[in-house]
């Protein structure tokens, strides 16, 4: 046994010797990278095994996905302290669909460097659900964008909702921008499955709207519910008390403020709806979707799909909606087939410079 821990390619020569010998057999087939009856077996007090009989197998094992002798292997690297090469065990394990949650939560504890295999990997709702306060400590506002995105990722393949909507606020309240916009890239996801199990209830989604300042999306997803209404038109009254932003003055009417304000320039949203409540209506269809070219922002696309159909232009309406449900499929409804061919953006802007005509 010391000897072929000490010089693996000596297997062939003593192979013979195994017989009734269970340490032995199993150095022997960790040699030989052979799965087939592989089992973990303690080796003798003062014998090392060399990371190479860990490797090898492990590389082979994972070519062929031989699962049995893999959970095995996992066994044996941790009992030989070759705590790496039990990590890349792990890994290999989850990624075949075998829950390793625990084990790669665990892992971080010995190194940092493994929170993005646990983010990516983690298929509990359990392990998820209590990772982001470990992996978060300080919240996610500002953690790094990469990460707040696998977070995410991981919270909704692993369904866990009520982790994820406080995860949302936590970001929405104080996180960066860049941080901010993945958070309601978490709303868009569940807009279309609002209140299905496994989902954000509409109340939820109408939260995280107005933290993310989408008022008019959240006054529409609020429609039926006249309690929710009116909570929502509260806090909207509320905010608006305290801001002199355009979407602020919008709300109370004053529409020639926003187009004389100096600032309006830097939000196209609200300009272009200044423009369409003073009636120049081409113009604002012009601001949203120079908007979405610059910034690919679906929601400026949005509002041009509502605006064209409010002005009969049932075409270019019917564009908008392919193109979202293209680029921004996580938007689309299924409103069935189109009548009209063709989704893209230069035949909507070339309508739209004809209306000029």
């Amino acid at each position: 046994i010391r000897a072929l821990c000490m010089q693996p390619d000596l297997a062939e020569r003593i192979s013979e010797l195994a017989a009734g010998d269970e340490v032995l057999g199993m150095l022997l087939l960790l040699s030989s990278c052979s799965s087939e009856g592989f089992i973990c077996r303690h080796l003798p007090s003062g014998i090392s095994l060399p990371v190479e009989m860990i490797e090898k197998p492990l590389a082979s094992w994972k070519n062929s996905k031989a699962l049995d002798a893999l959970r095995q292997l996992e066994i044996l690297a941790e009992e030989t302290e070759h705590i790496p090469q039990a990590h890349e065990v792990r890994k290999a394990l989850a990624e075949f669909g075998v829950d390793r949650s625990e084990a790669l939560l665990r892992d971080i504890i010995e190194d940092e460097g493994y929170r993005m295999d646990f983010l990516e990997l983690c298929s509990s709702r359990e392990q998820a659900s209590s990772a982001i306060g470990q992996l978060f400590p300080e919240g996610p506002g500002n953690a790094e964008n990469y990460e707040v995105s696998a977070a995410v990722e991981m919270l909704i393949r692993c369904k866990s909702i009520e982790e994820l909507f406080g995860f949302a606020l936590d970001i929405l309240k104080e996180g960066s921008e860049e941080n901010r916009d993945a958070a309601g890239r978490i709303v868009d996801v569940f807009i279309p499955t609002a209140n299905e199990d496994g989902s954000l209830s509409v109340s939820q989604v109408v939260e995280l709207l107005l933290m993310a300042g989408r008022i008019t999306e959240a006054f529409t997803f609020a429609r039926g519910d006249s309690d929710l209404l009116l909570k929502l038109r509260n806090e909207v009254s509320l905010r608006d008390s305290k801001s002199d932003s355009a979407h602020a003055r919008l709300r109370e009417g004053k529409v020639f403020q926003v187009l004389l304000s100096a600032s309006v320039s830097s939000d196209p949203m609200s300009l272009g709806e200044a423009l369409w409540l003073s009636g120049q209506r081409i113009a604002a269809c012009s601001v949203w979707r120079e908007a979405y070219e610059r910034t690919t922002d679906p929601g400026f696309l949005k509002r041009l799909e509502y605006a064209l159909g409010c002005m009969g232009a049932v075409r270019e309406a019917d564009a908008a909606a392919r193109l979202i449900s293209e680029k921004h499929p996580e938007l689309s409804q299924k409103t069935g087939k189109s009548v009209y061919r063709g989704s893209s953006l230069k035949m909507i802007s070339y309508n739209i410079r004809n209306w000029r005509k």
